[in-house]
This record gives structure tokens, sequence and C-alpha cells, in this order.
């Protein structure tokens, strides 16, 4: 965030987002999402995000693939990248190859 005193009252500060705050933004939608799923007001949504063109709700934040499909934490794996490190690249090895051998076991 970057601070700056308010045009409209000189004694106070504006505060606006960086560009590495905006960034952010479908992880704050997501975690807004969560917080009223799990955590939900009997009496409603205490927030309710609508998409300002055309005054209807946004959908739930999802995960999808390049074509398009939503994916679920199943349909998703982790490999490392070219900047991962050893440590990285063992605990990706190592989980990856307790899931290979969990769903083997699962189809046997």
């Amino acid at each position: 965030m970057t601070r700056r005193p308010s045009e409209e009252d000189r004694r106070s500060y504006d505060y606006r987002l960086t560009e590495k705050g905006l960034a952010l933004y479908p992880v704050l939608i997501a975690i807004t999402d969560w917080g009223e799923r799990w955590a939900p007001n009997p009496s409603g949504p205490r927030i309710e995000l609508h998409d300002r063109q055309t005054g209807k709700p946004i959908e739930p934040m999802t995960v999808r693939s390049r074509d398009g499909r939503n994916l679920s934490p199943f349909d998703v794996v982790a490999r490392p990248g070219r900047g991962a490190g050893g440590e990285i690249r063992e605990l990706l090895d190592r989980t990856w190859s307790s899931r290979q051998h969990a769903e083997k076991k699962e189809r046997n």
C-alpha cells in the first residue's frame, strides 16, 4: 500500500493498493468466499460481491485448466519449476511418489 495525504482533508491520509497489492485481488475474493461458506452469519452474507457493470453477483472463485474446466484439488499436481531448489524438488518428488503409490494401492 501507498500512503499519501488526502486531497479532501490534508490532516488525514489515503491508502492505495500498489500493483503488488492489486495482484492479491483473487486471493482476497477467495478468502471472502471461504469465510462466507465456512463461517456464515445466520442473518445472511456479510459481504456480497457484484459485477459493477451488470449488478449481478459474481461467480465463486474456482481453479480452472487452460481449456476452462473446473479443477478440484485432486486434479492438480505440483511439480518443481525451473527456480526450485533441492529441498523443494525433494519434497515434491516425495509427495508425487507417495501419491502414485497410494493411487496404485487403491486400484489393486
